[in-house]
């Protein structure tokens, strides 16, 4: 059983390959996925139900924290000095109560 991928594993051999690579990962990948808000809703068992997302980030960034009150989702980030609020449609309410 292998814990790491092949490309990890060839990616070691090479040091200074290695050290690039994670330079042009944190210089350009994470900023992007910085940039990216995703909710994923999982049953007690671990098995995604929906997810619920905003691929542009214009409203808020880095989602760290979710919560449903009622008929409301609120949202915590890292990078917000505020709380993010989301009024839930009815469908998105009925997959909730189905777990």
């Amino acid at each position: 059983m292998q814990t790491r991928s092949f490309y990890l594993n060839e990616l070691n051999k090479y040091p200074r390959l290695k050290g690039w690579s994670l330079k042009w990962t944190w210089k350009f990948i994470v900023p992007i996925l910085l940039k990216k808000a995703l909710i994923v809703c999982v049953t007690e068992e671990g098995i995604p139900m929906f997810t619920l997302g905003d691929p542009s980030g214009e409203t808020i960034q880095f989602v760290t924290t979710a919560l449903v009150v009622g008929e409301n989702l609120y949202l915590g980030s890292l990078h917000s000095d505020f709380l993010g609020h989301m009024k839930l449609n009815d469908d998105t309410i009925r997959l909730l109560s189905m777990q």
